[in-house]
């Protein structure tokens, strides 16, 4: 019998009603004091080395981020039952694509010997701007852009490659669970997307907070070295790049903001695009976008501690960003204001370029007014949201940040 991916289970649960069978079937359970879906780092990796037929997960401290994970999924977020199935799906899949990068260091290390090719990767606040652009840097002809199908498992495994029928059919499921989605941030199988996914297998990873709400695990990660998790994004970069030696990864996730020193050591080919927006409306509307998202997966949850925690995290990693900035050369990194990019991205394009000495030539540009022409700003609909909601404060957000606002915005003391 052909091996079942991973996502297989959740898909074949997820339309509303059957989602709502489900977690009633599992409030009782748990009433009583029974888990049927138990997040356990063992099997978990057994899972995975089941479903790849590999067992070497390489060295590295990944037992104990696992461990803090399970732990704190656990302890801190109150999971539905579809919620756990989604979850360990997701946590299978990236041990397996741990597996598979361990392997292909084995049988083809010629590609992680290679330099990479001037990476372009954009960072900033979330919700400062950075997937639009992300997107309009992705339509240059030598551009790399890596779509969502392939950051959710990098290296396909043998026989037919299913990828992007099974990104769709998990976005599908998440969407039709969550139909406001797509208003707040809109995601396709086959567009550029966070480049954060690739974290995911070393275990050390701002996606999963992004998921669900794991505030032991988030102060955890806050503590690690960067380093050993950027050297394994390094090497999923050359494993695409490989199929594309000529052309220039784009790539882009508000996550590398505090750690944008950490790529320039590791990644020194790179060149870095960072996006600055006024805090206010970024926190909250990052706050918004968690509280969809985790209610895909939590029965309940508690908005103000979420986004009190979300913005705890985003005010810690610009802090770190402001302690190292001028160690990464000028020549390396190009500051981008939020308000550039929405009233004149055609010119906010053309400052990238020049700033790293690269040509905007015409057929470039010609595909960039098509894109700007065709998706308007809330083409799928208006993001609207409060503070109030959150509860958050605008004072107290101006405070977190007051020296990155007045270093980059332009703020008074």
């Amino acid at each position: 019998m052909a091996t079942r991916y991973p996502t297989e289970v959740f898909e074949s649960l997820a339309t509303p009603l059957t989602v709502a069978t489900l977690n009633l079937m599992g409030g009782a359970l748990s009433k009583l004091g029974l888990n049927i879906v138990a997040i356990d780092p063992n099997i978990l990796q057994n899972r995975a080395m089941a479903m790849t037929r590999l067992s070497d997960f390489g060295p590295g401290d990944y037992p104990e981020a696992l461990d803090v994970l399970c732990q704190s999924l656990d302890e801190d977020v109150h999971l539905s039952l579809a919620g756990r199935i989604a979850i360990r799906d997701h946590l299978i899949r990236a041990l397996s694509n741990r597996l598979r990068q361990v392997e292909l260091q084995k049988s083809r290390p010629e590609i992680f010997a290679a330099p990479l090719n001037q990476p372009l990767i954009v960072a900033g606040l979330p919700r400062s701007g950075t997937t639009f652009l992300h997107r309009l840097l992705a339509l240059h002809p030598e551009a790399r852009a890596i779509p969502f199908f392939e950051l959710r498992e990098p290296i396909p495994r043998p026989g037919p490659d299913r990828r992007r029928s099974q990104a769709r059919n998990s976005l599908g499921a998440m969407k039709r669970l969550a139909p406001q989605l797509d208003m707040k941030h809109f995601m396709d199988a086959d567009e550029p997307e966070e480049c954060t996914m690739l974290f995911d297998s070393c275990l050390w990873s701002g996606t999963f907070f992004r998921l669900t709400p794991v505030y032991s695990y988030l102060s955890w990660f806050l503590k690690q070295d960067p380093e050993p998790g950027y050297r394994c994004y390094r090497r999923y970069l050359q494993v695409f790049q490989s199929s594309y030696p000529k052309m220039h990864l784009t790539l882009k996730s508000p996550d590398h903001v505090g750690y944008l020193h950490t790529i320039a050591k590791v990644l020194p080919e790179a060149r870095i695009v960072h996006t600055h927006r006024d805090p206010v409306p970024a926190i909250t509307s990052y706050s918004s976008l968690m509280h969809t998202v985790h209610g895909v997966v939590a029965s309940s949850l508690d908005a103000r501690r979420s986004s009190s925690a979300g913005l705890d995290l985003w005010a810690r990693l610009m802090e770190y960003h402001l302690a190292n900035r001028d160690d990464i050369p000028d020549d390396r990194i190009v500051d981008i204001s939020y308000d550039k990019i929405r009233t004149d991205p055609l010119e906010t394009v053309r400052q990238i370029y020049r700033h790293f000495g690269w040509e905007v030539d015409g057929d470039y540009e010609a595909r960039l007014k098509e894109h700007i022409g065709l998706r308007p700003q809330h083409k799928h609909g208006k993001h609207s949201y409060t503070l109030e909601e959150y509860g958050l404060d605008a004072d107290e957000i101006r405070h977190r940040f007051e020296d990155y606002g007045a270093r980059f915005l332009g703020e008074g003391s």
